[in-house]
């Protein structure tokens, strides 16, 4: 494998190429090994480095760590990644590469605060809307014109990084045991009195269990680093949940979308926005002012439902849809609402919402055998893999009955639904659909194993199944 061969070799720059076009390049194997075996093994220590920052899996409890460290050439290498076991991987959801890149590619959306290190002269570029969604308290310490702020000659600007960035975008405390007491005292500074508990409670822990603390606190170690994870209670992602309270509330915005339907608006924050969804930046990079790309004719609740969506991912999309009133809506109202917010999503290049509305349907119980075939239609249209599946399952267990007849008449049904298709896809539906029939029928008890063999076949001659197919 390339990646391997490159990182067996040393070749950095192609290694690093690599992990940019696909990040999960760092587990693929080769014989059975990893690309940091590979690189320790050649005694290649910048890429083991690389490698590890990226990721990749050196815990001496696992295989992969453990044959890492078996065969690292130097000990230079087996000191690394001593040092890197303990850390655990920070695995980003796509919600979170999308607002990360705000960070990563400034030139999405141009920061709209700095913050200066007196003492080195660092920088880091942020955005106030992040900010006054994560940490308020240090937002409402920011003069609201303000670009740039010095930080005091106290002020650890590695610590007031790994604040201000990595836990108010991953939910993670990433520092060094000798800079705990530095975080702790700055989190309680800027309000986050339960993140400076956890982080306590977290050393606490370590010092009950030495092997956790590479067994010396105190003096060798002291420079290697913790790692403290924040889930919310509601189980929500932290960044999600507050992000969407901070759409709800309407704080400091710099742009609205309007609804022409409702002749209603929208304030939003452009960083999120942007982010969030291609369309809305080139749009706005291509207007001569706001009003000419933020008009949408599309009803207030899609509209809300979608932007509800570029800020939280998820949570809280049905509320807006359905108004918080799907209780006395009727199911073909709801059925509208859906289809038009994922023609919506499929106009603004949104495939992440198009799949949060298959789970809509599911949750809502609004795909069922008498409609199935129009969802079906839909998800062939814009491509919506979830949308195929949940429609195959309920097709399968529609084409027979608790007492082992089978519906031919409806499967005669599902093949002509699928006329229209290419032969590849039509194909390749028919097999899916095939499946998720094999198994309804292997959950009904009262089937024999001859029986299911029987419907099986019949299931193969009406619909022209081949096993030939190749997936």
């Amino acid at each position: 494998m390339d990646i391997c061969a490159a990182a067996r070799a040393g070749d950095l720059d192609r290694v690093q190429a690599l992990i940019k076009d696909d990040h999960g390049l760092i587990f693929e194997r080769y014989f059975d090994a990893t690309a940091l075996y590979y690189a320790c093994y050649g005694g290649h220590y910048k890429v083991c480095e690389f490698l590890l920052e990226c990721g990749a899996v050196c815990h001496e409890q696992t295989f992969d760590g453990d044959r890492a460290l078996y065969g690292a050439l130097t000990d230079d290498i087996r000191e690394l990644l001593r040092r890197y076991r303990q850390r655990k991987t920070v695995v980003k959801t796509s919600f979170e590469k999308d607002i990360d890149s705000l960070f990563q590619n400034p030139e999405k959306c141009p920061a709209d605060i700095c913050f200066v290190d007196k003492v080195s002269g660092k920088k880091h570029w942020s955005h106030k809307a992040i900010l006054s969604a994560r940490l308020p308290r240090l937002f409402e310490r920011i003069n609201a014109d303000k670009k740039i702020v010095t930080l005091n000659k106290k002020v650890c600007f590695s610590v007031f990084k790994a604040l201000v960035y990595t836990y108010a975008i991953h939910d993670v405390v990433d520092i060094s045991m000798d800079q705990v007491e530095e975080f702790t005292r700055m989190a309680n500074f800027l309000g986050a009195a339960e993140l400076s508990k956890s982080v306590d409670a977290h050393i606490q822990l370590l010092k009950t269990k030495p092997t956790l603390l590479n067994r010396n606190l105190k003096r060798k170690n002291a420079h290697e680093n913790t790692q403290v994870f924040m889930p919310h209670p509601l189980g929500y992602n932290r960044l999600s949940y507050e992000l969407g309270e901070l759409f709800s509330s309407a704080r400091h915005t710099d742009a609205s979308v309007y609804c022409k339907q409702s002749c209603s608006k929208f304030d939003v924050h452009k960083c999120i926005v942007f982010a969030r969804s291609d369309y809305f930046r080139f749009a706005f990079d291509n207007a001569d002012n706001l009003a000419d790309v933020n008009y949408l004719s599309d009803s207030q609740h899609c509209v809300k439902a979608m932007l509800t969506y570029l800020y939280t991912d998820g949570p809280g999309v049905a509320q807006a849809l359905f108004l918080e009133n799907s209780g006395e809506m009727q199911a073909q109202e709801k059925v509208q609402l859906v289809e038009n917010l994922i023609d919506l999503a499929a106009r603004l290049l949104l495939p992440g919402l198009m799949d949060f509305c298959t789970k809509i349907l599911r949750e809502q119980g609004l795909i069922h055998f008498s409609n199935v075939y129009f969802w079906l239609e839909l998800a062939n249209l814009y491509s919506i893999a979830s949308l195929q599946s949940e429609c195959f399952q309920v097709i399968a267990q529609g084409f027979f009955s608790s007492s082992g007849v089978v519906d031919t008449a409806m499967i005669h049904e599902f093949k002509a639904a699928l006329k229209d298709l290419s032969t590849k896809d039509r194909d390749f539906q028919i097999a899916q659909v095939r499946e998720a029939f094999v198994e309804s029928l292997a959950g009904a008890e009262s089937f024999t194993i001859d029986k299911l063999d029987s419907l099986t076949d019949k299931f193969e001659e009406i619909t022209g199944y081949q096993n030939t197919i190749k997936m």
